[in-house]
């Protein structure tokens, strides 16, 4: 569900005293105006996850070629059709991530919540000896799903009309306002 425009919906200018809008990281309060410092903000972050994604493509295209290049000329076409599906099937769950995420409506102490608790969960994931014996050793399926979900992630979440964080500071500013009878 897309959001308002936000000239549709203005907020007020002078806000009761106890109603501040959330920072929400990376965007801080911009997202309240939208102004020039929201679009320079929003656009720093589509650049710095599109240079991300060059550095992952450059890196997985020549660590494709690498293992390639070293198999048996008959087992080549089946490891490059591998490394594409792994790719395509990252590319298609960070597609659903991102759809999923438009539908989640969380303030920013809820998403830090939210990590917390997968971080409690899967408490291994935080050994970075653990996880990056795992990743090596299914480097050849894990680096190009990788690449893929990371690809599709970052841009899907990075080009919406706004950041999945800055949904829910919004609905939450919103219904503060209207507590108070500021907006209707």
């Amino acid at each position: 569900m897309a959001s308002p425009a936000s000239s549709e919906r203005p907020y007020p200018r002078v806000l009761p005293l106890n109603v501040r809008p959330q920072p929400v990281k990376l965007l801080g309060t911009t997202w309240v105006e939208r102004g020039a410092a929201y679009t320079w903000r929003r656009a720093g972050i589509l650049f710095g996850r599109l240079w991300i994604v060059l550095l992952m493509s450059v890196f997985a295209i020549g660590g494709v070629q690498l293992i390639v290049n070293k198999l048996h000329s008959g087992w080549r076409t089946t490891a490059l059709a591998g490394a594409v599906l792994c790719a395509v099937l990252g590319f298609a769950w960070g597609i659903r991530e991102v759809r999923r995420l438009a539908t989640i409506d969380l303030t920013p102490e809820q998403w830090a919540e939210r990590q917390r608790s997968f971080q409690l969960r899967f408490p291994w994931l935080r050994s970075p000896a653990l996880l990056y014996f795992i990743l090596i050793l299914l480097l050849p399926a894990s680096g190009p799903f990788l690449f893929g979900f990371v690809a599709s992630y970052f841009i899907g979440a990075s080009c919406g009309r706004e950041l999945p964080a800055e949904r829910g500071a919004r609905l939450q500013f919103e219904a503060e306002l209207r507590a108070h009878g500021k907006l209707r």
